[in-house]
């Protein structure tokens, strides 16, 4: 009986070794950067940094919960993205690859938009110390019904990764969305541009409205001395 509590004693012990190092190196290492994300490599070479419009303000803000506002059906939201040279040497090939949430229809963009995936991607080709370069994201909010039907608002996530080599860092802001259409047209995107509907105008006869008002002259003469007789 003593010999088989030892041996299960031993199997603990031994396997509370073997996945020790394997806890260890499970835990995250990297350190945080400015805008709550985090940086993931060797060094801490560039750091990507995305924010969201504040409906009530009209400043960026770094995320947004239900008593910042929320963005009603149909809105246009914006988010900012800046990424960073925080090394001594230049950067080169850093690709930032834009998740946007199922509540947001892509309208503009720099960048490749991938529909499929829902992701706007863009390349920086290079990027000098302590150099950053600033993108800006537009979409329409358009979530489904499903999300509303415990509440009359949700909230959801933005995440930004950039990458360059071997080194990655990465940033999410939050908004929220109520249950209630917007009051402003909005434009219409197609294929990553931003079509604007177009605005029919009455149209003049090539002659000009003074012609126009000549020719009309004898017909309403004819009209009133007809009356008279």
């Amino acid at each position: 009986m003593t010999s088989v509590f030892e041996w299960i004693i031993g199997l603990f012990v031994f396997l509370f070794l073997a996945l020790l190092p394997v806890a260890a190196v499970s835990k995250s290492s990297c350190p945080l950067i400015f805008g709550g994300g985090e940086t993931c490599g060797a060094s801490q070479n560039f750091a990507v940094d995305v924010s969201v419009l504040n409906p009530k303000t009209n400043q960026m803000a770094q995320g947004l919960n239900l008593e910042d506002g929320a963005y009603p059906i149909n809105s246009l939201i914006t988010f900012r993205i800046i990424i960073k040279n925080q090394g001594k040497n230049n950067l080169s090939n850093i690709t930032v690859v834009n998740t946007l949430p199922k509540s947001v229809t892509f309208s503009t963009g720099h960048g490749s938009y991938d529909a499929a995936s829902h992701t706007l991607t863009v390349s920086q080709n290079t990027l000098s110390p302590s150099e950053s370069k600033t993108v800006v994201v537009q979409g329409i909010v358009s979530p489904s019904q499903d999300v509303f039907q415990q509440n009359p608002t949700a909230c959801f996530a933005y995440r930004v990764i950039a990458s360059q080599e071997r080194e990655t860092s990465q940033d999410t802001t939050t908004f929220c969305v109520e249950n209630k259409p917007a009051q402003t047209r909005l434009p219409v995107a197609q294929q990553g541009k931003t079509v604007f509907p177009a605005v029919y105008a009455p149209r003049t006869p090539s002659t000009g409205p003074l012609p126009l008002a000549l020719l009309l002259l004898p017909l309403a003469g004819g009209i009133i001395l007809r009356k008279i007789a």
